[in-house]
């Protein structure tokens, strides 16, 4: 007997026998050791975590494992010393670790790899023992069984499951043996919700498992094994026996939508307010807006980058590009050049200083605001509604109601307050390109032959001769030279 040692060789044997001719073989034999053994098998990773690899039971302890990540594990890959760290920053990037075993005679066995891909969801891993919500897995279905999850919220980064059950039995973290992998089983009318952190809406569900074509969602897509929509929370009812490994659950920040009505040479308008604090994208122009004698004064705030409340691991996304910040309560004009602007909310609360500003907030609910002594207030609005013009060339803030008192305004925009002087006293509004126009009649005779004029005195006047304020048969009228 003798013992082949190393892979290619050639072994030739011949037969010798008195009386008959010699008999020849040869045989080529091939030594190739085991796989190695990965600690984890190709999976999704949010965090960074580490690797280890082990030799085969079939190898002795003089065999070596030699590894390459991204590529080919040859001989005269780095050899492997001890735990590998698997990390990465970017949502989907792929980090794939090849290994082989090299044994004492130089014999190198067949390659093995994973694949690890990086998501910035957060990962519920039923795969795991013991997991990360101290519940046992066991083979038992009954409401009495410690693997039940009936009742129970289960979190990961602030996502919560509940769970119902179907039937008698019950929803549970299931293992058929000690050694076996668990896996979460959700039997015939059971259901499994899973609902986002304040603040945060779910983008998207990716289940791995078995059975999942019997999942129905209640809202959304749901192509198995992944959905996709835009909800706060989002139940799964099995229509039979379901078996998840991992759900892996993607959320964005709630954004809200801003609707812009009024336009003007392709610029859409409006005012804007919220009882928290937003962020805008500067692909829109937030202004803030005063008056200073006569004259419309429009202000931009300043642009910053902010953390934007999101679907990564810390809870926060940066988005690209700088934002303008709208602190809680405070009223400011937007400018886009589309009818629909999206904004989003900060992760951290942050302090700025804005343009002089004398847009209020609506208030909560809209309604007709308090009205602050000294002041007249102001709407956006058309100088002629129903052509939809005006709001550049002509007026761009006019008075809400006659007089400039107080009006009801709906939540979510803004009014202009400005403080009552001389200068503006009978201003009815103010046009964007820094004009403004005095209050004007709203009778269809000739101002200088109607009858009874009186001048801001009360002194009865023959005609309107002179700039000013007079009373014609009741009704204010500004003559403007």
């Amino acid at each position: 007997a003798f013992k082949e040692t190393k892979t290619g060789t050639t072994v030739k044997a011949v037969a010798i026998a008195d009386g008959y001719d010699d008999v020849t073989a040869e045989a080529t034999y091939t030594i190739e050791p085991d796989q190695p053994v990965f600690s984890d098998e190709s999976k999704i990773f949010k965090d960074a975590f580490n690797v280890t690899l082990s030799l085969p039971v079939t190898t002795d302890a003089t065999s070596k494992i030699h590894y390459a990540i991204g590529s080919t594990a040859t001989a005269e890959s780095d050899e492997y010393t001890g735990a590998i760290n698997i990390s990465s920053e970017t949502d989907g990037d792929k980090i794939i670790l090849h290994a082989v075993v090299v044994d004492e005679y130089g014999n190198v066995g067949t390659e093995k790899y994973c694949t690890y891909t990086k998501t910035t969801a957060a990962i519920f891993d039923f795969t795991q023992r013991p997991n990360v919500w101290n519940i046992e897995p066991t083979s038992n279905n009954s409401s009495d069984a410690e693997s039940n999850v009936v009742g129970k919220e289960l979190a990961v980064d602030g996502i919560v499951m509940t769970s119902t059950s179907g039937g008698s039995n019950i929803t549970c973290i299931y293992a058929s043996s000690p050694t076996n992998e668990p896996n979460l089983r959700v039997y015939a009318g059971g259901t499994i919700t899973l609902t986002a952190p304040e603040g945060y809406n779910i983008s998207e569900i990716k289940f791995t498992g078995s059975s999942l074509t019997k999942f129905l969602s209640d809202s959304q897509t749901y192509t198995n094994p992944t959905w996709t929509g835009e909800a706060h929370a989002v139940t799964f009812t099995a229509t039979d026996g379901v078996q998840v490994k991992t759900a892996s659950i993607k959320i964005t920040p709630v954004k809200g939508t801003l609707n812009l009505i009024a336009v003007d040479n392709k610029i859409y308008y409006a005012t804007f307010s919220s009882n928290k604090d937003v962020l805008f994208p500067t692909d829109v122009e937030v202004d803030a807006v005063s008056v200073s004698g006569t004259t419309l004064n429009i202000s931009k705030l300043a642009e910053n980058e902010y953390l934007v409340k999101a679907d990564n691991t810390d809870g926060y996304h940066a988005l690209e590009g700088k934002l303008y910040y709208v602190p809680a309560n405070t009223g400011v004009l937007i400018q886009s050049r589309t009818n629909t602007v999206t904004y989003y909310y900060p992760y951290e609360a942050a302090k700025v200083t804005l343009p002089t500003n004398q847009l209020k907030a609506a208030p909560a609910g809209g309604g007709k605001f308090e009205p602050e002594e000294g002041h007249v207030y102001y709407k956006l609005a058309y100088n002629n509604y129903d052509e939809k013009t005006g709001l550049w060339t002509g007026l761009g803030f006019y008075w809400g109601a006659a007089g400039g008192v107080a009006f009801s305004v709906k939540a979510g925009t803004a009014y202009l307050a400005v403080p009552s002087t001389s200068e503006h006293t009978n201003v009815k509004g103010f046009s964007f390109d820094g004009t403004s126009t005095g209050v004007s009649a709203v009778d269809a005779e000739e101002p200088a032959k109607a009858r009874g004029i009186y001048n801001i005195a009360g002194q009865k006047v023959n005609a309107m001769t002179k700039a000013g304020l007079y009373i014609v048969n009741g009704k204010k009228i500004v003559i403007r030279k």
